[in-house]
């Protein structure tokens, strides 16, 4: 069995819903990073609540799309490249859902991808139940436990992640 995760890695702790969804949240907005973080540890630090900048980030995979939270699932997407390369990840939908190419090694069966495929059912069953109308509040987060949004397809080439 794999040792359980260090006490300060985002797989134990949980994403501060409020501070991402509604008005003042900063889904859907340009975040520029700022506290001496790079983008993705500002993003990280970010996710832990308001105030982001001053807070540190959780431990995590700087190399890995796929960051896991005990309450969400956060997806580092690539649009585009350095060198303009378009990678085949698209929104649909207003922005509520993601296609995306994960890495080859990233399969249905892959622990986190099924978690993934879960959040998606849920968040297609409670639309449903809303008579098609319904969205979560949590619109614009990949996959988030409280209600998630997003497609995860994987039959790609390791463009996403």
């Amino acid at each position: 069995p794999a040792p359980p995760p260090h006490p300060d890695s985002c797989k134990v702790m949980d994403i501060d819903r409020e501070a991402w969804v509604g008005r003042e949240g900063p889904v859907g907005r340009k975040l520029w990073p700022s506290g001496g973080h790079g983008p993705k540890a500002f993003v990280m630090a970010s996710l832990r609540g308001r105030g982001g900048e001053a807070k540190a980030a959780p431990r995590f995979s700087k190399y890995s799309g796929i960051q896991e939270w005990r309450n969400a699932v956060a997806l580092f997407v690539n649009i585009s490249g350095k060198n303009g390369q378009v990678y085949p990840n698209l929104f649909a939908d207003a922005f509520s859902k993601l296609t995306w190419f994960a890495q080859k090694y990233h399969v249905e069966e892959t622990p986190i991808v099924c978690r993934l495929l879960a959040l998606t059912q849920r968040q297609a069953q409670a639309t449903s139940a809303m008579g098609g109308e319904g969205k979560s509040e949590a619109e614009g987060m990949a996959g988030s436990d409280g209600g998630g949004v997003g497609s995860a397809e994987t039959p790609g080439d390791g463009g996403g992640g």
